[in-house]
């Protein structure tokens, strides 16, 4: 039965027990504590207090869906090391995917879970006693693009939804950058990029602050950049955990083998080449299944197509910021574009181009493929330029030691 597996009680309990196992062994790694969730009744005035910018029936609005959120995390099974909240914002999107697997898909309902390391930014295993796959995202990869995506929007000036915008709208400008909008969401997207990379957001703010100056907080948006940030977050974390989907669905239906992404004049050993040909064949199988159920997810929940384009562009586009900014902070250099940096992945820039490929070929109405694509090019021009300002300062930040002081492999 589609999105179905055992059921029973104590199949779902050895998942999950599986589940914080895997957990507990990743916090002891980084020698860091284990998260104990705290349930807090929080007020509309404990909001506005955070974000200013929101008038007491928006504050209220939003404690209601939390409250929300909350209730539904409590139903579900997972990790006693997962809030409610968090099992519920991962089961949500997980939920809809399910209902666009195809039915003659063996594809039982997963688990998921939070981790404490980066990379990877997530993982599926399928827990073969419960026949459960178990889905992992990394805890801070939520809190880094909710972030960035805010910064985002912020600088692009978008002040309506997406379906909404016209053309010029959605348009890259000149008229984007220069402004206290593109500085305040440089500073932000130094700070998420930087506590993604070492998990210390409290020190990642100072920093930033201490570089870009006191510009104010991404909280502090209004709520139509909110919104749409919000929107965008959905998205992308809906291409991610369909991503893991398609891994999972591989394992269990193995397919034709699809590869994306160019091995030439790479200087790989003959072992290595055929170990990156095997990954290589897996992340192309997970990300072409995971293209398909991320944009007809998309499609189900009323998204759009511009929100179904940028779910897997924008993820992709930010992961190449991060990666860019990792070899800085850690190497002092920036890695060679395209250049095969893991034995796990094709190059971002590589699988980007044939996600765009893929999305232009499963998408009906070319209008919507030729908005998407507008709008995926005008933030990845966005993140361009803040990849152009971002190089110098974290290759500064390598030469002041911020390694040392704030990486997780360097903790003792």
């Amino acid at each position: 039965m589609r999105g179905q597996g055992p059921q029973d009680a104590e199949a779902a309990a050895a998942a999950i027990a599986a589940l914080e196992e895997f957990q507990v062994e990743q916090y002891r790694n980084l020698g860091i504590p284990l998260p104990e969730p705290v349930e807090q009744q929080l007020t509309p005035e404990q909001v506005q207090s955070v974000m200013p910018q929101f008038s007491h029936d928006q504050s209220r609005r939003v404690l209601e869906w939390i409250g929300e959120g909350a209730d539904v995390g409590q139903s579900v099974p997972g990790s006693r090391y997962d809030s409610p909240l968090e099992r519920a914002f991962l089961h949500s999107i997980g939920r809809e995917l399910e209902e666009v697997v195809p039915p003659d898909i063996v594809f039982p309902m997963p688990i998921y879970g939070m981790s404490p390391l980066w990379p990877p930014n997530a993982k599926v295993t399928v827990h073969l006693p419960s026949a459960r796959p178990i889905i992992v995202v990394q805890r801070g990869l939520c809190a880094f693009f909710m972030q960035a995506l805010r910064a985002l929007v912020h600088a692009s000036k978008i002040q309506r939804s997406l379906r909404e915008c016209s053309d010029d709208e959605l348009s890259y400008s000149l008229e984007w950058e220069n402004t206290r909008e593109f500085d305040q969401s440089l500073s932000w997207l130094t700070a998420a990029t930087l506590s993604a990379l070492t998990g210390r957001p409290g020190e990642a703010n100072t920093i930033a602050t201490t570089v870009h100056g006191n510009l104010g907080s991404s909280f502090d948006v209004p709520p139509i950049e909110f919104e749409v940030s919000t929107q965008l977050l959905n998205s992308v974390m809906g291409f991610v955990l369909a991503h893991e989907f398609g891994h999972a669905i591989e394992t269990l239906n193995p397919s034709e083998r699809v590869t994306f992404g160019s091995l030439k004049d790479q200087g790989i050993s003959d072992e290595d080449f055929a170990e990156i040909m095997h990954n290589m064949w897996e992340e192309g199988a997970a990300d072409y299944r995971g293209i398909i159920l991320s944009v007809k997810r998309a499609a189900l929940v009323g998204l759009g197509p511009e929100l179904a384009y940028l779910g897997a562009t924008l993820f992709l586009d930010l992961m190449l910021l991060l990666e860019e900014c990792m070899h800085l902070l850690r190497d002092g250099h920036a890695p060679i574009p395209a250049a095969m940096v893991t034995l796990t992945h094709p190059p971002l820039l590589s699988r980007r181009d044939q996600v765009e490929d893929v999305i232009s070929k499963i998408n009906g109405n070319p209008r919507d493929t030729a908005r998407g694509r507008l709008v995926a090019q005008s933030f990845s021009d966005l993140i361009a330029r803040f990849r152009q300002y971002s190089h110098p300062v974290f290759l500064n930040f390598h030469h002041n030691g911020i390694p040392e002081f704030l990486l997780p492999e360097y903790r003792e």
